[in-house]
């Protein structure tokens, strides 16, 4: 994995699977290192036995490390599962359900140019962050809630999404560093115009991962700002 950049990863079977910008790498629990594509990788996502992969050009479907199938879909960033089905991101065109290997567009699923990142949350709802229209809540494959600056959020371009312990969602912004929702209020937090790419818990502490290649710490309860940790 030496100079690769990596994307995506998850961990199934006791085995890592690595998205990286050379392809996918799968690491076994005795660490070896098997190569399964060459692919520039987007996204990674595990579902119903099989592994999907998002590049710029295709999705590959891998089951057992081989492909058995390779669907034309440009710019794919990120998957969610809801109702058992699976839907895929894409940075352009919008939201699409796989359906009999094809892909569907879903006309009435958010189309904003710009697709960044997907959550999904409690009570069967996944959040979807856009590039320069806020955020949207989905839930039974329909919109019932759409963020946006107009409505509170610190910036309409949101990079990273997700849902803590208490049930608040956190927005991670270009710039504008994180906002939380909760109890129906958007509140902005003191962030020193931090651009997050993305937002992770730990234990009750959230790691924002922040455009410049730093990780930061922050911890909600305590109520303590920010703790660079890498640079």
């Amino acid at each position: 994995l030496k100079n690769c950049e990596i994307t995506s990863l998850f961990i199934e079977n006791k085995d890592c699977y690595v998205g990286t910008n050379k392809g996918v790498f799968v690491i076994s629990f005795k660490n070896k290192v098997n190569q399964i594509s060459k692919d520039e990788i987007q996204s990674l996502f595990y579902w119903q036995g099989k592994l999907f992969i998002g590049t710029n050009e295709h999705v590959k479907v891998f089951k057992n490390d081989s492909l058995i199938n390779e669907i034309p879909l440009k710019l794919t960033r990120t998957f969610y599962e809801m109702n058992n089905k699976l839907f895929v991101c894409t940075y352009s065109d919008g939201i699409f359900n796989y359906n009999d290997n094809q892909f569907i567009s879903q006309k009435n699923l958010p189309k904003s140019y710009g697709i960044t990142s997907s959550f999904s949350g409690n009570e069967n709802t996944t959040w979807v962050s856009t590039i320069s229209d806020g955020a949207f809540c989905i839930k039974n494959n329909a919109v019932v809630q759409h963020f946006n600056k107009k409505k509170g959020l610190p910036s309409n371009s949101i990079r990273a999404i997700l849902e803590d312990n208490r049930g608040a969602t956190w927005f991670g912004t270009s710039g504008h560093g994180i906002c939380q929702y909760i109890n129906d209020a958007i509140f902005s937090i003191d962030t020193k115009n931090l651009g997050v790419h993305s937002v992770f818990k730990k234990n009750k502490k959230l790691l924002l991962g922040d455009f410049s290649g730093g990780l930061t710490t922050f911890s909600p309860s305590k109520q303590i700002r920010f703790k660079r940790e890498t640079k």
